[in-house]
């Protein structure tokens, strides 16, 4: 049942390309995947566009993707398909506890009803549904300020800002802007920290380039510019690697660093790192990660949420250790407890 249930839910992602405008793409999530995708969101300490949940209707393709069950209890939609006969498949993996979503849901949910918040569920859910009204006012506030940006500024591409502009907003709206700006190119997001860190390059310009898991930036003149991580050619070499040894593949350098003095450094890994059998090879279908409280990950899951592009990921190459830790992905991944 498991293969069949990811048979059809692949069919459904490679649908979306072929939506044509004026079509609709209907999915049953329902109450509790809302609360579900609340809890992990908060977990990995996104911001409102994460903990707003799914939204009940989005462009998809050339058309639109609607959730229209989102405010119904799971019961209630079995309930309705046992009354009327109407046959549906469970997929196995969904009691399978080596999953984040599944010990949210076997595990977190009924402990919230046990300690007496017997509708935890309706209730998350409804937050995430009232931070979809707070995410749509940032959008709204985002769209003001870029077509400001856009009439002062002219001359410059989407990818590009200026550093005036930048630095007559607050630090609060400074990171809301740039964001805002990121969604927009479809970059994945930094983190709280890093974002601080572009803050600071942005208001002495000092540093010229600023790294994340995914993106860059860099300072050129009065102009911040994105810097997209670099594709992957298709002949670097797999094999064993030690720190002393130039990286297989081209657009990276890897250096030794005191501790501290990482400025412009997209990922830095624990000196430890270095004493264990380390070796670079592309993606395999079905393997997983081995992960910190001995659990493990799907690397495709992986690669999912750091938003590598779906087609870079056959070729994009992945440094684990001995012990089946898969712990980075240049540009886009770095385990957390390695850094």
């Amino acid at each position: 049942a498991s293969d069949v249930y990811k048979r059809q839910a692949s069919d459904v992602y490679k649908r979306q390309a072929q939506l044509q405008a004026g079509d609709y793409l209907l999915t049953a999530q329902h109450q509790q995947d809302q609360s579900e995708t609340f809890f992990l969101q908060l977990l990995r300490g996104t911001g409102i566009a994460g903990l707003s949940g799914m939204p009940q209707q989005k462009p998809l393709g050339a058309g639109v993707l609607l959730r229209p069950f989102l405010q119904f209890p799971k019961q209630a939609l079995l309930d309705y398909l046992q009354e009327k006969k109407i046959p549906y498949i469970s997929d196995p993996a969904n009691q399978d506890p080596r999953y984040d979503r599944t010990r949210v849901r076997e595990q977190l949910l009924p402990l919230l009803e046990n300690l007496g918040w017997p509708h935890a569920v309706a209730t998350v859910a409804r937050t995430a549904e009232n931070l979809g009204d707070v995410h749509e006012l940032v959008d709204d506030w985002f769209a003001l300020y870029w077509d400001r940006h856009q009439s002062d500024h002219p001359g410059l591409q989407e990818d590009a800002l200026s550093l005036g502009f930048l630095q007559r907003l607050s630090p609060t709206r400074q990171r809301m802007f740039l964001r805002g700006w990121l969604q927009r190119l479809q970059c994945p997001l930094p983190s709280r920290a890093r974002l601080e860190v572009l803050q600071d390059a942005l208001m002495t310009a000092t540093a010229k380039s600023i790294q994340w898991e995914g993106g860059a930036c860099r300072i050129q003149g009065k102009t911040l510019y994105l810097s997209r991580a670099p594709e992957f050619d298709d002949n670097w070499q797999e094999g064993s690697w030690d720190i002393s040894r130039p990286l297989p593949f081209r657009g990276w350098e890897c250096r030794l660093l005191a501790q501290g003095s990482g400025e412009g450094v997209s990922h830095a890994l624990l000196a430890e790192c270095a004493e264990a059998n380390l070796y670079w090879r592309r993606r395999q279908n079905g393997e997983r990660s081995r992960m910190a409280n001995g659990q493990h990950r799907t690397v495709k899951n992986i690669m999912l949420e750091a938003g590598i592009p779906p087609e870079w990921r056959a070729n994009i190459p992945l440094l684990w250790d001995e012990a089946g830790h898969l712990l980075c992905i240049p540009g886009y991944y770095l385990a957390p407890w390695v850094c």
